[in-house]
């Protein structure tokens, strides 16, 4: 005699039971003994499950280190060597004027003298890069609150961040940043010849160390 439908029912039921335990029995064993590639989904709610991932840890983390290494050396071996110091020499400002007759300073022996806006510039071939030259005189004393603004104004139509570290009564620093591009320019007032007089950048610099050394060339300018 078959089974009725109510006995039938339970026995339906019992078999899907049964089926969806095999299956989470299955599920439970691969995640256990998985690979690291796979690992087990987050909420499989399985405390093997989650040792499993733990176990591959140390083996994951370690590669992004040993790859970090080489990067590494390679970012040191780019980077510059520091620029060789450039011997200075005098020259005579003549060349800028019957004003700077008398008038000298130095500079490196490749670079030029010439007349620059009323002023007097000592400048090499390229004048910007490691082993450039590019500073330049003018026989009195700068307004520098009025280069301040101008300087700003500059800035202002070129959307370029001006950041000024010296701004005092003699002297004038500044950097510029547009992008990940930084140049460093100054203007400063100084006692020569019995008189003030200005030296400042006309290509800006760029780096910190080029700046400072052409602010020790702008202690040089001397009258015979």
């Amino acid at each position: 005699m078959g089974a009725g439908p109510t006995e039938y029912a339970g026995l339906m039921k019992i078999t899907a039971t049964l089926i969806a335990c095999s299956v989470a029995a299955s599920s439970l064993l691969l995640v256990a003994c998985g690979s690291g590639d796979n690992p087990a989904p987050a909420g499989s709610g399985s405390a093997k499950a989650a040792d499993a991932p733990k176990s591959a840890a140390p083996m994951k983390s370690a590669a992004p280190a040993a790859s970090a290494a080489p990067a590494a050396s390679a970012a040191a071996s780019a980077a510059p060597a520091d620029a060789p110091k450039v011997e200075l020499v005098d020259h005579d400002l003549t060349k800028a004027g019957a004003s700077f007759k008398g008038w000298s300073a130095k500079g490196p022996a490749d670079a030029d003298v010439m007349e620059d806006m009323g002023g007097a510039r000592i400048v090499t071939k390229k004048v910007s890069g490691p082993g450039s030259f590019d500073l330049a005189f003018k026989l009195s004393k700068a307004n520098l609150k009025e280069l301040k603004t101008n300087v700003q104004k500059g800035a202002d139509m070129a959307k370029s961040k001006i950041t000024f570290s010296v701004d005092t009564a003699d002297a004038l620093e500044w950097t510029s940043e547009v992008g990940t591009s930084k140049s460093y320019s100054f203007s400063m007032v100084l006692k020569a010849g019995g008189k003030d007089v200005t030296c400042y950048t006309v290509t800006p610099r760029e780096t910190e160390a080029e700046a400072n050394a052409l602010k020790e060339a702008c202690k040089t300018l001397a009258k015979k």
